[in-house]
């Protein structure tokens, strides 16, 4: 008589990886795996102030809260607020290098610290509206500023009645080693964090740091015309993977139908 050997059945652990196998195939969805930002450069527009900034280039403007948060931004619609200082649209102090005194002496005037003897991201930027110009010509007498203008570099320059020219002021420009780590806080505003790395300051056209412009903002960098094309191809394609769900929903249908 010939015995057949015992069937076998799967031991606990086999049977898990089963049901391990079937559960890895079923569809989990889609989701977000993660966010990219996109620092590339947008257009350049004219306006018709001389304290909006736009930066060509690598860079963000520094810009401390009332409360002495930092944040970073490529969003130059400045203004003097009415303290002289230096502000963006929601209050925030723009940071650099200022020359704080109201005294100016010709003979031995000095511009603002050089960032490598200072640190230019630390600093509100702060423009009296009198100085005093020590010179033969008006020796005591206050020369009240009469126009500002901003060059490449972010240097602040200041023109007064008499001809005199000083630079009174210089803007930072911040770079990160690694800018997609940047958290995004609202109103074009962004935080360092331990991703973006420690940031150093600067003035415009050092170090691979982009160029100030004055009388420029920059506008979004998203091209309009491409993303509506994507999302009319998204769209399509959405709809053509429907239409082939319901025709596969038909044709079982069909079949069953066929076997009564």
């Amino acid at each position: 008589m010939i015995r057949r050997p015992p069937r076998s059945t799967p031991s606990n652990s086999s049977a898990a990886s089963d049901v391990y196998k079937r559960q890895a195939q079923q569809g989990q969805g889609s989701m977000i795996r993660d966010v990219s930002q996109v620092f590339s450069q947008g257009s350049l527009i004219p306006t018709e102030s001389n304290t909006d900034l736009a930066i060509a280039g690598a860079g963000f403007f520094v810009v401390d809260s009332p409360n002495d948060s930092r944040y970073f931004t490529r969003d130059g619609r400045f203004h003097f607020d009415a303290d002289g200082n230096l502000v963006d649209s929601d209050g925030n102090f723009v940071q650099g290098t200022c020359y704080n005194s109201q005294d100016i002496d010709t003979s031995s005037y000095t511009d603002p610290d050089d960032p490598t003897n200072a640190n230019l991201g630390n600093i509100q930027l702060h423009i009296n509206d009198g100085y005093y110009i020590d010179d033969p010509g008006h020796a005591g007498q206050p020369q009240r500023l009469q126009s500002i203008s901003i060059d490449r570099n972010g240097y602040i320059h200041g023109y007064f009645p008499d001809g005199n020219h000083f630079i009174l002021a210089k803007i930072g420009l911040a770079t990160f080693p690694n800018s997609q780590g940047l958290q995004r806080d609202g109103n074009n505003l962004y935080i360092r964090t331990s991703e973006s790395g420690d940031y150093t300051v600067g003035p415009g056209q050092t170090n691979g740091r982009g160029s100030v412009y004055d009388y420029t903002l920059e506008q979004s960098n998203v091209d309009i015309g491409r993303e509506l094309t994507n999302m009319i191809i998204y769209q399509a394609g959405f709809s053509a993977n429907a239409k082939t769900i319901s025709t596969a929903d038909e044709m079982i249908n069909t079949l069953i139908n066929m076997t009564r």
